[in-house]
Formats: C-alpha cells, structure tokens, sequence
C-alpha cells in the first residue's frame, strides 16, 4: 500500500504546472516572464535547506535579465534560453522536494514503513518489537524500515517515572509504503491484562494474610504484601525468593518457596507456593503430621543414621542429609496424611522394597540401601500417636547426591543462556530415557519424572563449556531417583504431580487405574519442555485444579478438569527457542500427546537422540 498525503500531491501539481508553464515560455516570450517569477517561489519553498536570501539573490538577476531580454527582443532565441533556464531551476525545485520529504518522513515513503509515537514525555525511551526483533527508541526517534514489504508489530507500556504510558496499539500488520503513528497515554495501575506479552506476572500462595515477602529480580529486591504483582521488562528476568520465619510467642512458623530461585522470560507466570515447612516449638512438643516438622529430627538418631540437615521437601516426603559410619547418606521419610491413600502406598513399598534395592543397582539410578516401614506405626500416626511417626518413620536411605538436582542447574543463568545448554539437556534426557528403559523393561513405572528428581553425583562447577566436558565425559554422574515412587505396571496409583504428569496418571488416582509407561514417558516429556523454555505448559492449571478437587473429595469436579485438560492438549502445539535442536523439538511433539498409544517410548527417545 502506498500512502501520499493530500499535501504532496499539491506539491506535485505544482511541480507540473512550472513543467508546463516552462514548455509554453519556448512559444511564448511573455509565458516566460510568468513562469520565472512563478518557478522562483516554488523553488525557494520547496528548498528549506536554502538561504531564501540567497537565492534571490542568486536566480533574481539572472532570471529577470534573460526574460526582460527576452521580452524586448522578441526573439525565440532568449525565449528557448529562459526556457532552459527555467527548467534548471525546476530540476533543483524537485531536489529540494526530495529534501522535504527526507525532513518530514511521516508524509510519505514510498519504499519503507514508518512508525512514529506520540504522546511520551521527552525523557522517555520506547519499544516495539518488528518480525519478532526487539527495536529500541528515544523518545522523539522514529521507526523507518527500508525494502521491507510487510512488518508484524507488537507493542508494550513504558513506564516513566513510575506511571505506565499504554500505546493505543497492542499488535498489528503494517506494509510498505505505510505511516503507523502510536499515541501513548498515561494510565492508573499495571496494565498488564491488556498487555499480557509485554509482563512476567509473579503469583505468590500460601502465606498467612498481611504477611510481606522480600523478592530479588535481576539483582534488585523488592519487599511486597501483594499476592500477585506483575514485571514489566524486555530482558530475562533472574529471581530469587527466600523462607519467611513469623515468631510467636511459643513457636516460630518457618515458610519455605517450593520454588526458590529461576529464570523467567517476557510473557510467563512464575507460581511460587510457599508452605509451612517447620514449627520450632521451644518446648519438647511434638507436632501433629498435618504440621509436621522435619527439622525436629535434626541432631538425632533414626535408625542409627545421624541427621545433619534437611536438604528438601516435596509433596510426598522430605530428604534429609543423614550420616552412619564416617558416611553419607540421603535419608527420605515418606508423609502420612489422612488425605492420601497411605497405607495402600507404603504396602507397595514394603512388598517391592527388595526388588527395587536390585533395580536401583543400575548406574542411571540413585541407588537404595535400605527401607525401613512399619504399617503398625503408620496406622498409630494416622489415629493421632504422633510419636510413633517421630520415632519410626517410613524411611528409604538412598545414595547421597553430592551434585544435588537437575533443577538447581537451571539457577545458573550463564548455564541457561549459553550454546552448551541445549547439549547439557539433550545429554540429560537421553540418560534418563536409558534409566526408564531399564525399568519399564523390568516391569516397573517410575510415576515421578521431574526435574527435582534427576540427580547429579558430585558438583559441577565452572564456565558452561566445562560443565557440558565433565558431564558429556563422567559416567553414572547423572542418575534419576526416587524409586520410592515405583510401582509395577499395571498397579494402582497412589500419587501424581500434577505439573509433570499426563491426565490419564491423575485420573488413574481417582479411578484406581493401573500405571504404565507411556505416563513416564510424557513427563520426561514435559521434563525437556521445561528445560527448553523455562516455562509450565499452558494446560496445566486444570490438572492441579483436578488434583485439588479430587483431595476435597470430589472426584466428580476432579474429572471435569481433567477432561478440560486433555481437550486443550488437543490444540496445544508447543512453542520451542527457534534454534531448538530439531531432535529435541522432535521428543517434544512426541511425547506431549493426548493419547498414551501414540506417545513415543523411553527406547524411541534413546535412538531419537542417539542419531
């Protein structure tokens, strides 16, 4: 589309007419005189680079000697010299024209698209992102994008001294020729609904009402009551989220971040859960298991292991760093409540503790030492004896990690943002598919695929490139765990995480449906989904809806949402990095199907990124 204003085709026509004007001056002597005068005032206006002094002085005389000569003469010959004269001086009226428009380029550009704003404060910057590159502008700097036919467009608030300015634009499609002007106008609040691209949105739960929380975004920490709150920002966005300690008069509440620390980009939601991990009674009060505290464990014997520390918690359990014999150990004791199916689990548990001691003697998994369960202790814990659980608790002692989980890898924002990182999380997933080849061959279903549960034997330190050397060159250094989670296909299920596991996995915990493999392999799945892009898949939010409903006790809901969700995985086409592996890209739309039958095996994704 070529736009002209209604301003430059008066320009034209009158250019035309001095064009005209000037072949009638060859004929007519007097047309000359008319044609002088008239192109010496087009030619000054139409040349604001000029002095206007200047130029009479420079075309007056001339012009008025050659016309007057013409005119007293009568001769052709003075007519065809002012013509000439006049169409040089006609020839500088256009080069001036095209100055003109170079100084004023919103009237017209006809090989170019143009994008200009109004309405921002002088000191003000603003953005726009054009064919998916970001553009950065003063506040009075325009846009001009040469030998471009078409442009898609995005824009975004700018905030100037702390008020937002919102463009009278979100997206849109401009062609060449084309003049996109964008009013921004100031606005009360975050405008971040609108403008949802252009924000990383933080959702913060589980803290008690007016508690505030201290957050540090890319180095800067902000101290907030409000539960969700909204970034504006065109880079990466690194966090960074401590525990909350609340003392009381005979206590102190201790609330820990599922999640502590991550990188974010432009466009997401971080989810940051925080639960009330420890009540350090000052008295020798045990708590209830509801409230339970791991760390009152710390300092004591169980089951002749020393506990030194409390190194993580999850939804089924907590790990706890535990010493016997000058050696370490990671001790797991599994949470009872009376919302889950718990004796039901520790049943399997206890049944297969043996098998999955030998299982675990495969080098790509954490190996399993020991379980100690007694349903007797169980039983009492649940009717209230909390002091059974204190004393004897299902535990699993396990290999200690040294090198901790996958998951703390991803805080490494040099890590993430490197050419290694792509081969680190290639190498990663195709060690962990070798790991459920392992098991599902022997008949087992691991059920808790994640992050959080790959492990690293020793630390890795280091610029990426070494990181990627020692893992690519160390064998047995990557080790999925938790075994404890196993069952044997087929079997009931028991538990699930929502945010790693297929619909069909939840809905097997309401139904009593048995375990199989494919539900391993679309949280491996869902594993390289979220080490490539850093975020949750969209659908997710239904299956922790159906996992709360179905912890109310509404199954009824719980598959509702779990419907819901298998509907979206229909449509859902996952957005990878452009420069994604297309090995990687090809696990991924192989694993995140709908349909268990289709879905890729461990096997599939060992070859997939061993060719």
């Amino acid at each position: 589309m070529i736009l002209i204003s209604v301003f430059s085709y008066v320009l034209i026509a009158l250019i035309v007419l001095g064009i005209v004007l000037s072949l009638i001056s060859l004929l007519s002597p007097r047309v000359s005189y008319v044609s002088s005068v008239y192109l010496i005032g087009l030619t000054v206006y139409l040349n604001p680079g000029f002095s206007l002094t200047q130029s009479l002085i420079n075309t007056v005389p001339i012009l008025g000697e050659i016309n007057m000569l013409s005119g007293l003469l009568k001769t052709p010959v003075t007519s065809i010299i002012s013509s000439l004269f006049s169409l040089a001086l006609l020839n500088l009226g256009i080069k001036g024209y095209e100055i003109y428009l170079s100084k004023h380029a919103d009237i017209v550009k006809l090989d170019s698209i143009i994008f200009s704003q109004h309405g921002l404060p002088k000191q003000a910057n603003w953005n726009i992102v054009v064919n998916s590159e970001v553009k950065l502008l003063k506040s009075n700097e325009k846009l001009i994008l040469s030998n471009t036919p078409e442009a898609k467009y995005e824009l975004c608030p700018t905030l100037v001294d702390h008020k937002y300015y919102v463009p009278n634009k979100v997206t849109g499609l401009a062609f060449e020729g084309e003049v996109i002007r964008i009013n921004y106008s100031p606005v009360d609040g975050v405008p971040y609904e609108k403008f949802r691209n252009c924000f990383t949105v933080f959702e913060v739960e589980g803290l008690p009402p007016d508690t505030s929380f201290v957050i540090e975004i890319n180095g800067a920490s902000l101290k907030l009551k409000d539960r969700k709150f909204a970034k504006l920002s065109l880079e990466p966005l690194y966090w960074k989220v401590n525990e909350i300690r609340i003392s009381r008069e005979d206590e102190e509440e201790i609330y820990e971040p599922d999640i502590k620390e991550g990188l974010t980009f432009r466009g997401g939601t971080v989810k940051i859960n925080f639960r009330r991990k420890v009540i350090r009674y000052k008295t020798a009060k045990i708590p209830s298991i509801e409230n339970w505290d791991p760390g009152i464990w710390v300092g004591q014997e169980v089951y002749g292991y020393r506990v030194i520390e409390v190194i993580g918690l999850g939804g089924n359990g907590y790990v706890m760093k535990v010493e016997k014999n000058g050696l370490l150990y990671a001790m797991k004791v599994l949470s009872v409540n009376k919302f889950t199916n718990s004796l039901e689990h520790f049943d399997n548990l206890l049944k297969e503790s043996e098998n999955l001691e030998k299982l675990s003697k495969d080098p790509r998994l954490v190996s399993i030492y020991g379980s100690f369960v007694d349903k007797n202790n169980i039983q009492s814990a649940l009717a209230g004896d909390y002091t059974s659980y204190y004393k004897y608790p299902p535990a699993i002692i396990m290999e200690f990690m040294e090198g901790g989980t996958l998951f703390d890898l991803i805080s490494r924002v040099d890590l993430v943002q490197s050419k290694y990182w792509q081969y680190i999380v290639k190498l990663v997933i195709k060690e962990i598919a070798k790991a459920l080849t392992f098991l599902h061959k022997r008949g087992y279903v691991h059920l808790d695929v994640k992050p959080q549960n790959i492990f690293l034997k020793e630390k890795i330190n280091g610029e990426p490139e070494v990181v990627y050397k020692i893992l690519s060159s160390t064998p047995g250094i990557i080790k999925l765990g938790d075994l404890g989670s196993a069952v044997r296909v087929g079997e009931k299920i028991t538990q699930a995480t929502p945010a790693y596991s297929p619909p069909e996995q939840i809905e097997a915990v309401i139904t009593g449906k048995g375990a199989q493999p494919s539900m391993d392999n679309y949280a491996l799945g869902v594993t390289l989904y979220k080490l490539l892009t850093m975020k949750n898949l969209d659908y997710v939010n239904y299956l922790d809806k159906a996992f709360d409903e179905y912890i109310k006790g509404d199954p009824s809901i719980a598959m509702k949402y779990i419907n819901m969700a298998k509907m979206s995985m229909v449509n859902f086409k996952p957005k990878l990095p452009h420069n994604t592996l297309p090995e990687l890209a090809n696990v991924v739309q192989g694993t995140l199907v709908v349909d268990p039958k289709r879905r890729l095996t461990s096997y599939d994704i060992v070859k997939i990124l061993e060719g």
